[in-house]
């Protein structure tokens, strides 16, 4: 399991960096947020649907069956996107490339150098810190505090996950140019209130109001963070920068989930108010890193 793991960890940023950089490759600027909006929402239905699919080959066959039928899923979706034409790749000097390590190294130093960039580096990082708080301890509550079944828990986050598809359909066709650092920063702050009251309060409808208010703060996050990423990359530097973004914005994610991992055990209160205090950080960066201009 360790070796899976690590080896879909690697691999992982391939192919969304990939996705990512064809798309303002493939669709006009004018459509981006609309495009995001179903990258948003299909990572989402993935989550709502991949664990109660996994649950069911799991009771009438086995784990390794299951596993076996998560490679064939990757197996379908490598013949799908092979069959796939690449568009015209940027060209100029920025587009030339070296060795791997060459052009990751220029991706990174680039993607440090852009003041958009390290901004929601900063930013999103953070807020992931709070997702992988959340992804541990609203389980936890559920299974230990209030001894429900690990059905409800996957009831709460297919809830979490129908808002996020919601939000996404509806923010999608919002133009998001010049109101991208307000849909990164009032979702986040919004979302620390919101996780605060677990702190007070954490019977299953609590809960269920939080992560319907999570998710539908997600996708306006995800719209603005895609969108925003893409105005201020140039088209050379797309594939190298969303690359090392992309790690950085995810870093916040097991970190959160590793802390509240141990934090959980001996107080889930203190694991939440770290999650707050991370949200509120992330405001922050949203409002004072990511510049207003490009």
């Amino acid at each position: 399991m360790i070796v899976i793991t690590g080896i879909a960890s690697l691999t992982n940023p391939l192919s969304a960096t990939g996705l990512r950089s064809l798309f303002p490759l493939i669709v006009p600027p004018h459509l981006w947020e609309r495009v995001n909006a179903i990258d948003s929402a299909g990572f989402i239905v993935a989550a709502i649907l991949g664990p109660p699919i996994a649950a069911g080959f799991v009771a009438l066959w086995g784990g390794p069956i299951a596993l076996v039928g998560i490679g064939a899923s990757f197996g379908v979706a490598a013949v799908v996107i092979g069959r796939s034409e690449d568009p015209a790749a940027p060209g100029g000097p920025a587009g030339a490339s070296v060795s791997v390590l060459a052009d990751a190294w220029s991706g990174l130093v680039y993607t440090w150098r852009n003041p958009t960039l390290r901004g929601l580096a900063f930013s999103i990082s953070s807020i992931n810190v709070a997702g992988g708080v959340l992804n541990i301890v609203v389980p936890v509550i559920v299974l230990e505090r209030l001894h429900f079944g690990e059905t409800v828990v996957g009831v709460l986050f297919a809830v979490q996950g129908l808002a996020g598809i919601t939000s996404a359909v509806a923010f999608g066709r919002v133009d998001s140019r010049d109101r991208e650092r307000a849909m990164l920063a009032l979702p986040m702050a919004a979302i620390a209130i919101s996780v605060s009251l677990i702190i007070f309060r954490s019977d299953l409808a609590m809960l269920l109001v939080i992560m319907v208010i999570y998710g539908a703060l997600q996708s306006p996050m995800d719209i603005a963070l895609f969108t925003l990423r893409q105005r201020r990359t140039e088209p050379a530097w797309m594939g190298r920068a969303f690359a090392v973004s992309f790690s950085f914005n995810y870093l916040g994610f097991p970190l959160g989930a590793a802390f509240a991992g141990v934090a959980a055990a001996h107080s889930i209160a203190t694991a939440l108010s770290v999650a707050v205090v991370m949200c509120l950080a992330a405001t922050i960066f949203a409002v004072f890193l990511v510049p207003s201009k490009a």
